[in-house]
């Protein structure tokens, strides 16, 4: 099943970065990203299958395992993607000099002029950021990072143009309610999520492009241009804590592989599958 994902109005996709006075000073401030991360995606989506588990993860890899199990018991074997889809073009990140958002249909041409070396693509989707500036009102609980009450704050929302959507596959069998409405990010943004039709992809090739960050231990031969980095893996509202840093090859960057199972084999962590489940490793073939 395909579904998109299509946001009533700017976003809040946040990032690792701290907000506690602490790291940032008496202005802490919130960045947001400009392409959504699984975390994300499977917790909207999860939010839509949830029954009460009758659980509490302990750790952040049992809470990542939870959201994964949610999924599960609602037919939906994993997720892949995300894309993005606006005025019926279809758009994907690639990584030169930064995150850029292409055409799906320019991507071989773009791509493999990174490739060569030309690292500054003036084609992309037109993304804006929005910032507000605000004084915090909630107070710093024991144990909780959080804006200091009376402090200010402030944060960029990422505003795509109107009518975007994100295009994802849920694979299994799913059986969630459809069309519905969820939050989407920080700061309560909403969406509608509804089923839509198929994406036509690219034909099997010797490269792939990642479409979500892929955790890796070890070893980069394999890529051929983007971004080695460490990356978190999302906020828990269970427990209200950061999951997670891990080290990951980042989206839109280009791998030298021909099978989208080579991916998943570079998620070598104990939780491996789990993340595969959750998005982490999507890719398309170039």
């Amino acid at each position: 099943m395909w579904v998109s994902i299509k946001p009533d109005g700017p976003l809040f996709l946040r990032g690792h970065g701290e907000f506690d006075p602490s790291a940032r000073g008496p202005i802490p401030f919130g960045r947001s990203l400009s392409w959504p991360r699984p975390g994300t995606i499977a917790g909207a989506i999860a939010s839509l299958a949830y029954r009460e588990r009758g659980t509490s993860p302990s750790t952040p890899w049992e809470d990542l395992k939870l959201v994964a199990g949610i999924l599960e018991d609602a037919g939906i074997s994993s997720i892949w993607g995300p894309l993005l889809r606006y005025k019926d073009e279809v758009y994907v990140p690639l990584w030169a000099r930064g995150l850029k958002i292409v055409k799906l249909s320019s991507l071989r041409t773009l791509a493999g002029s990174v490739e060569r070396g030309c690292l500054s693509i003036a084609e992309g989707l037109d993304i804006r950021n929005i910032q507000y500036v605000g004084t915090a009102l909630l107070s710093r609980e024991l144990g909780q990072k959080r804006v200091r009450e009376g402090y200010l704050f402030i944060r960029n929302m990422t505003s795509f143009p109107p009518g975007t959507e994100f295009l994802l596959e849920l694979r299994g069998s799913p059986s969630i309610p459809l069309p519905s409405r969820v939050k989407f990010g920080g700061e309560g943004r909403i969406a509608k999520v509804a089923e839509t039709e198929p994406v036509e992809l690219p034909k099997e090739g010797n490269r792939l492009l990642l479409l979500s960050p892929a955790p890796i231990r070890s070893g980069s031969n394999f890529l051929i241009s983007g971004s080695i980095d460490v990356r978190g893996l999302g906020f828990s509202l269970a427990r209200r804590k950061r999951r997670p840093l891990v080290r990951a090859i980042l989206e839109g960057s280009i791998l030298k592989l021909s099978s989208t199972d080579n991916v998943y084999n570079l998620l070598d962590h104990p939780f491996g599958l789990t993340l595969k489940r959750l998005g982490y490793g999507s890719s398309l073939s170039l």
